[in-house]
């Protein structure tokens, strides 16, 4: 069973770290065992993986300079002992941004190197690192979309590898209706929520469902927009989206609750699931989509790096033109106006992609499979 050193660039959860935690819950079931996890310093994952019995350690990033190049030398050899401490036989670093410090490691330990790499491409990180992905022994993919924007970079592979994430669908099989899961999220008993769900910032598009807002509203008029998720700025941009709302004269139909650990529930209690991620946001594949589908949502998206491999629309979901206020609208509505028949039957293909594609024991049993190939 191989033993495994997981390192991740951030102790805040995000999509990729909500996976990490899945892959770690779940690692039996793919015939590995987790070891460690690597942050650069305490924060809610940390204490996450802490709750799952698994060993946290700190590891401080220093990028080498000619002038002091002692602490990048620390890092290397800090990373070293940790994998001698753990007897780790394979390292995966959970984000590529760590990817020099973390090969360098792997190479001088002697163990191979998974590099995941769920981002589409940022061109200049790219040139800077080329030697070090080509170092790595396996590239991880979330997508087919990340895969062909490392393609178009000219980066060459060692191996790479497309391993959708995955989620725990047991999860998601709510059996609450939705009256009760309002009342527990305390949101509106009547009426339709269209609902967003993840890290509030501006590259994934919060602010282009406010301006959609109104001409829903008019349309809908006991509509309802949830936000959920957590502010990056700490609190400066949903500020920001309030301002607006009110601006709009949509402010009492805009509702944000803030970070929740029970999504399922959230989700579960909403109609529509948008995601309207704007051009510049490089997402693989968003976690929120995966979750929408699978607790029953319609779900309403941008076409977005490697989300129409998930959404087809009319079929699995609704795709609608990225930095569109008018056809994110557009697209709501339609998806809340459908025959109560036709939207049993997209909530159910959508459900059923995610079962046959996305589940966790998929992606842990795929895990497994390149770990032992790696130590052969």
């Amino acid at each position: 069973m191989p033993k495994v050193l997981y390192i991740n660039h951030t102790s805040a959860i995000g999509g990729a770290e909500t996976n990490l935690l899945n892959i770690l819950r779940f690692a039996k079931q793919g015939d590995f065992q987790p070891v460690g996890v690597l942050l650069p310093d305490n924060g809610p994952l940390a204490d996450a993986v802490r709750r799952l019995g698994i060993p946290v350690g700190f590891i401080t990033y220093h990028a080498f300079r000619w002038r002091n190049p002692f602490r990048y030398v620390q890092t290397i050899s800090q990373l070293a002992k940790w994998i001698q401490r753990t007897h780790a036989d394979v390292i995966h670093l959970n984000h590529q941004w760590l990817i020099e410090h973390v090969v360098l490691a792997g190479s001088l330990s002697r163990r191979p190197v998974v590099c995941h790499t769920r981002n589409y491409p940022d061109a200049d990180f790219i040139h800077h690192h080329k030697r070090w992905f080509n170092r790595a022994d396996a590239l991880l993919f979330v997508s087919q979309a990340v895969v062909s924007g490392y393609r178009e970079l000219e980066l060459p592979f060692r191996r790479a590898e497309i391993i959708h994430d995955g989620i725990d669908l047991r999860r998601f099989s709510n059996s609450k209706s939705k009256t009760e899961l309002r009342r527990m999220i305390d949101l509106p008993l009547s009426g339709p929520i269209i609902g967003f769900c993840g890290r509030i910032v501006p590259e994934k598009g919060p602010e282009d469902l406010i301006e959609a807002a109104p001409t829903i509203i008019r349309q809908e008029s006991d509509a309802q927009i949830v936000f959920c998720g957590a502010d990056d700025s700490g609190g400066a941009y949903v500020a920001r989206l309030k301002r607006k709302a009110n601006d709009l004269g949509v402010e009492d139909r805009s509702l944000f609750i803030g970070f929740r650990h029970d999504v399922e529930n959230v989700l579960a209690a909403f109609d529509v699931l948008v995601l309207p991620s704007r051009q510049s946001m490089p997402e693989g594949l968003p976690l929120s989509i995966l979750e929408g589908l699978a607790a029953g949502c319609l779900v309403v998206a941008t076409p977005n790096s490697g989300v129409p491999e998930v959404i087809q629309s009319g079929k699995t979901g609704f795709l609608v033109e990225a930095e569109n206020p008018e056809a994110l609208a557009a697209g709501i509505l339609h998806a809340l106006t459908l025959p109560e028949s036709e939207k049993e039957r997209i909530r159910r293909a959508g459900r059923e992609r995610v079962i046959s594609e996305f589940s966790i024991e998929r992606q842990v049993d795929q895990l497994g499979r390149l770990y032992r190939e790696l130590l052969v």
